[in-house]
């Protein structure tokens, strides 16, 4: 399947099951996705398929983040989860919401989810998430997109394919 095929293929399956949601009908596929945005996505698919369930508590009791003032119930239900089981970390309790999302976040993100990995032994850190998102051709050798923001499609066609994988 050609990739632009593919990009609106995962768009509109992630939209119609809910886990990403338009402004005024729009997606806008070629911007980057921010943190506050990736937290709620990642969270809807966790809750969407009863993902938490499998996963272990790794922190019990939540430290909300000093930077978050965006008055959102769903963003702080999800970041009590995220971090919770240990998905979505901060730094120095900041999470920076506003920061575009890197690629090796998503990638973390992602291995932490569908293939149980940590970043806590592993030099660079990112690099078992790459190495198995590559090995289950979720993502390309070619485009690992480590240290860069990555264009929402990229981000939605990454999170179909795990998906996809899974099911």
């Amino acid at each position: 399947m050609p990739i632009q095929a593919e990009y609106l293929e995962a768009i509109r399956a992630l939209y119609k099951m809910g886990i990403i949601q338009g402004h005024q009908g729009h997606v806008y596929p070629d911007s980057m996705l921010n943190r506050y945005e990736m937290a709620l996505l990642i969270d809807r698919i966790l809750v969407s398929y009863d993902l938490y369930d499998g996963l272990p508590i790794i922190t019990p009791n939540y430290t909300a983040y000093s930077d978050v003032s965006i008055n959102d119930p769903e963003l702080h239900a999800a970041l009590t989860r995220l971090q919770k089981y240990g998905i979505m970390k901060g730094h120095a309790q900041k999470f920076y919401p506003f920061n575009a999302l890197k690629g090796e976040e998503l990638l973390a993100l992602l291995g932490r989810i569908f293939y149980g990995l940590s970043d806590a032994v592993s030099t660079p850190w990112y690099a078992p998430y790459v190495d198995a998102l590559t090995n289950e051709s979720i993502i390309e050798q070619s485009r690992p997109f480590v240290h860069h923001s990555i264009p929402r499609k990229e981000v939605f066609l990454t999170i179909h394919r795990c998906l996809r994988q899974q099911v």
